[in-house]
């Protein structure tokens, strides 16, 4: 007897539960308790999210409440070249921060920058961020960044190691950016 009485309470408990929040409820006027705008049902950006544009970078970040910052971390072969480059390039940590939180990652410049003594560039870490993701995107699994890639058999560790930093970028983007932000980021990243 004791278990109809505890399972009559949780039914009772469920119903009120799925009732308050809108599930097939309805209020006194016969609409749906839940109201709200039906992109949060769906999950998708926001409508002012949905026309999102930018003429540069510099608007990116400004539009989406981001800084970046730089600390040069030395100069050195970079091991995501292998043995296709063992030069020295200069070693960056790029930080980006913005309402939703900080992220960081790691830039090699340019050979050519690193032999000149120019500054790093935050359009092109940004770029390189943007098609970092770009290419985890078009290439998510690793047999697929493999040969979009030209990695070779020999070449498996480099590869795993672009891809997981691939994919690791991917991660870090989707927590400070939206899906529609994101494509923007890219679209300015192949102009530059």
């Amino acid at each position: 007897m004791e278990n109809e009485n505890f399972d009559e309470i949780v039914k009772e408990t469920v119903d009120k539960l799925y009732e308050e929040e809108g599930f097939g409820a309805q209020d006194d006027q016969g609409t749906d308790d839940m109201g709200g705008d039906e992109n949060q049902e769906t999950g998708e950006d926001n409508p002012e999210e949905e026309n999102f544009s930018a003429e540069s970078l510099e608007d990116f970040l400004k539009k989406t409440e981001s800084k970046v910052s730089v600390k040069k971390e030395g100069c050195m072969p970079s091991p995501i070249f292998g043995n296709r480059d063992s030069k020295n390039h200069n070693k960056y940590r790029i930080f980006i921060e913005n309402p939703k939180g900080k992220i960081s990652f790691i830039f090699w410049d340019s050979l050519k920058n690193t032999e000149e003594g120019k500054s790093v560039d935050t359009n092109e870490a940004l770029a390189c961020f943007a098609n970092d993701v770009e290419a985890y995107e078009n290439a998510p699994s690793f047999e697929e960044f493999k040969a979009e890639f030209g990695y070779d058999e020999t070449e498996v560790d480099l590869a795993q190691k672009a891809f997981n930093g691939c994919r690791k970028q991917m991660e870090k983007a989707k927590k400070m950016f939206t899906d529609k932000q994101l494509d923007e980021l890219k679209r300015l990243a192949s102009e530059i």
